[in-house]
């Protein structure tokens, strides 16, 4: 027999964390407590947010746009101008967001179930004119030209047609209100359902739920036509919500765990070592993630649901592309929708509520008045003697200044459990040297800058497993051992 079974597995190493929760993981290494979240706007929209979007046109002003069910919003930090105009919204439900994407200095917007619009930043949102469907489950910008998925025309849906407008091949001036017949593919027709798509790598990724399809619009004697090239399939996308690019990747949720594609079209889960967290979600509303990135912190931010939750998102899965670490935040208020925001130079989440709020992220201490809990549990640690007793004689915390910090609960789990563990509340106050801590022969200064509480634990072990918690900020960098081997 052959096994692929090791122990310890690289993935279990003492120095890996084994949970993390309302952390964030910085450059230079340390664990801190994640920030939280202001209202952006003192009132409330009434309804559960499906969309946002901040957009810069050409005449050089910045709309905030702020999407319901059946409403588009002009937003400021005082004011929500209803720009809906004469648009039909309202079939779609909450759950139903929207996808929007810019051409031709207009944001083009769908939720996959009313019509398709455009705004042109001044006045009121627009019906989409001169394309033969009445909605279509997404809409990218492609190569100058707006592609559409999975349209529905006469009362028909196609889920695996692709329309693109024309263009002027004398000038190269896209026309989004002109939709040729002849401008239309059909991706493997019968073998699935088109998700959703992204403009990525000099491609349309189009996204079916068996695999990746891509594509490229191409000028060829006088007329467009849309070219597939090889198929990836045996995976399963499922959210187009979360369907997102970065000049290195793309990124989207389908039912094996959040993926992510390089520029050479390589393939990989990037949940594979939270997979017992991925597998506690609530299944049914994985087809309702959605994704944004925080550029300042690298990482991508997906809304999700957790087990017993029905409506909105209250688990935010954290993907850090530079480190490839993952974790959960959990927030406070239930969400239905991330996106970015700048103010005065600076980027900042922007989220919107389940309760109609918008929410201004990644900013204070709290979540909008309302402290929140945090965990690092870290693997069980046999400090380099596997099956040897130990006399635990001190356990440091190495950590570093934060405003705000008052504390913590360490609790240190000898053995798997199998004895009473060790706990102590740690305080984080400002350390002065030769003054708060002793320095003897056992105790030296750590110059790192990093500062220390020490914990007498004076308990036999063979292996420790410690876990901190808290609710007040902290910033972590570490801990240290203090052991003699007893046999």
């Amino acid at each position: 027999m052959k096994s692929r079974w090791e122990y310890p597995n690289e993935k279990a190493q003492p120095e890996n964390c084994a949970n993390l929760v309302n952390m964030n993981l910085s450059e230079a290494g340390v664990a801190e407590s994640r920030n939280g979240y202001t209202k952006w706007n003192s009132s409330s929209v009434s309804e559960e947010i499906t969309g946002l979007r901040e957009q810069t046109f050409a005449d050089g002003t910045t709309k905030y746009l702020v999407c319901v069910e059946d409403k588009i919003y002009d937003s400021t930090t005082s004011a929500h101008t209803d720009i809906t105009g004469s648009l039909t919204l309202g079939v779609a439900g909450a759950d139903d967001r929207t996808r929007m994407t810019f051409i031709r200095d207009q944001v083009v917007g769908t939720n996959g179930t009313d019509e398709t619009w455009v705004y042109a930043g001044s006045g009121n949102a627009s019906a989409l004119s001169g394309m033969p469907w009445t909605t279509c489950e997404d809409v990218i910008t492609h190569r100058g030209v707006l592609l559409a998925f999975a349209p529905t025309e006469s009362g028909t849906k196609y889920p695996s047609r692709v329309r693109w407008s024309d263009i002027n091949t004398k000038t190269f001036i896209p026309d989004i209100t002109s939709w040729p017949d002849a401008n239309r593919f059909e991706v493997y027709e019968g073998t699935g359902n088109i998700i959703g798509a992204v403009d990525n790598f000099g491609l349309a990724l189009i996204f079916k739920d068996d695999g990746l399809y891509p594509a490229s619009v191409e000028y060829d004697v006088g007329f467009l036509e849309l070219r597939l090239r090889n198929p990836i399939r045996g995976f399963s996308p499922v959210a187009k919500h979360t369907i997102i690019s970065r000049p290195e990747f793309v990124f989207g949720v389908a039912k094996e765990g959040a993926f992510a594609f390089g520029p050479d079209l390589s393939f990989r889960i990037l949940t594979l070592d939270i997979q017992d967290e991925w597998e506690k979600l609530n299944r049914g509303r994985l087809k309702y993630a959605q994704s944004f990135v925080r550029e300042k912190d690298h990482q991508v931010r997906t809304l999700l649901s957790g087990s017993g939750n029905a409506s909105g998102h209250n688990r935010i899965l954290v993907w850090d592309w530079e480190t490839n670490d993952v974790w959960f935040d959990e927030p406070t208020d239930v969400m239905g929708y991330g996106s970015t925001i700048e103010i005065a130079g600076t980027e900042y989440d922007w989220l919107g509520g389940n309760n109609g709020f918008v929410y201004k992220g990644n900013s204070g201490s709290d979540d909008s008045g309302t402290g929140y809990s945090w965990t690092v549990e870290m693997q069980p640690n046999d400090l380099g003697a596997p099956g040897k007793s130990k006399k635990i004689i001190n356990f440091r915390t190495l950590y570093r200044t934060r405003s705000g910090q008052s504390g913590s609960t360490l609790e240190i789990v000898r053995d798997g459990g199998q004895w009473p563990a060790r706990t102590k509340t740690l305080t984080f106050p400002t350390a002065t040297w030769n003054t708060d801590d002793t320095w003897d022969v056992t105790d030296s200064w750590n110059s790192s800058g990093s500062l220390a509480d020490r914990f007498f634990v004076n308990r036999i072990a063979e292996t420790i497993k410690p876990t901190w918690t808290g609710s007040q900020p902290v910033t972590l960098d570490g801990y240290q051992v203090e052991y003699k081997i007893v046999e």
